[in-house]
């Protein structure tokens, strides 16, 4: 996804979880991955039922736009690296998806 960053320091970080920020909301992307079965949250975990940015987020200093832009997946040890690779894909299929809607809708918009 062009425009995304992993959030958090490289290096000392929880090695199960990593949070992406993209230029772009990511509500649409974390409900079209819920229908596929792939977990994951805008929030940390203990606060994922809030709508809310997460407080975590907040804390490491991004903004309420940039934690709204981010998404945050964790894994296990029974997680295979075919798995990791079938979500990677599914969430580059369904981010060119909904950027061509954005595009699209954003061009209509702008014909008005």
């Amino acid at each position: 996804m062009p425009g995304t960053e992993i959030s958090g320091d490289r290096e000392r970080r929880v090695s199960n979880t990593t949070n992406l920020l993209s230029e772009a909301q990511m509500a649409g992307l974390v409900a079209r991955l819920d229908q596929l079965g792939i977990r994951c949250s805008q929030s940390s975990a203990c606060t994922n039922q809030y709508p809310e940015p997460s407080y975590v987020l907040r804390a490491m200093g991004l903004s309420e736009d940039e934690a709204y832009s981010s998404i945050r997946f964790s894994f296990s040890e029974l997680n295979t690296i075919e798995e990791v690779d079938w979500v990677v894909n599914k969430i580059a299929d369904i981010y060119n998806i909904l950027r061509k809607f954005n595009l699209n809708s954003t061009s209509a918009s702008s014909q008005r």
